[in-house]
């Protein structure tokens, strides 16, 4: 999924020496193979027992980032439960260990599921809707968002529409992709409770669709 090429962009974008990448199956350094190769690795330093890789995710992992398979306006996540067929339920796997562990989690997945989106002039459009990804209630919780912030996670939902922050008021959209109308294309059509920050979203630089001139920023303060 989308995750998978996330440690790719950044290795692409020089900041590959500043990170060490590590998946649960084992891999220690060097940079995760994505799609049918994952969990093999170029170039790691070294390959650890799973059971070695788990308890250091418990004192000291920084950063993970997962799938969006779907969320609610409280942060909970789902991505064990696909469907109500024995078939779709594929579990939770090392899921839970991983966000109880990192400081920061990042969840990445689309805003809607069988949506049309277009880039045109460097700007967002939905030229169709789909199936919501952000509900009120999530069909099972796999990852608590109540739970995650008492105990002072960080935790992001980033879109193709937009990124979400989860805070006690709930999911606040503190970025969104040019073009993208906050007010019908998020707000009114999501089934869950979206908050605006008072100074609003931060409008996301066109470079993140374009590709043009697209460089790595450091988190603003």
């Amino acid at each position: 999924g989308f995750p998978e090429e996330v440690a790719r962009v950044l290795v692409e974008q020089g900041l590959g020496k500043d990170l060490l990448f590590t998946t649960e199956a084992g891999v220690y350094g060097g940079l995760p193979a994505p799609g049918i190769f994952f969990s093999a690795c170029i170039n790691p330093i070294r390959l650890e027992p799973s059971s070695v890789m788990f308890r250091r995710y418990q004192k000291e992992l920084d950063v993970t980032i997962l799938g969006m398979l779907q969320a609610d306006e409280e942060g909970n996540e789902n991505v064990s439960m696909r469907g109500r067929k024995v078939s779709q339920y594929g579990g939770p796997g090392g899921f839970p260990d991983i966000v109880e562990g990192a400081k920061t989690v990042i969840f990445i997945g689309k805003w809607m599921d069988k949506a049309k989106l277009t880039i045109r002039d460097g700007r967002m459009h939905i030229s169709s809707f789909g199936i919501p990804k952000l509900v009120k209630h999530v069909d099972e919780v796999t990852f608590n968002g109540r739970h995650a912030l008492d105990i002072n996670k960080n935790v992001y939902y980033v879109t193709n529409v937009g990124v979400f922050r989860l805070t006690r008021k709930g999911m606040e959209l503190v970025m969104v992709m040019p073009g993208i109308d906050i007010q019908k294309e998020i707000i009114e059509a999501s089934p869950a409770r979206i908050v605006i920050p008072d100074e609003g979203p931060r409008v996301i630089n066109e470079s993140v669709l374009t590709g043009k001139n697209f460089r790595l920023e450091k988190w603003p303060d």
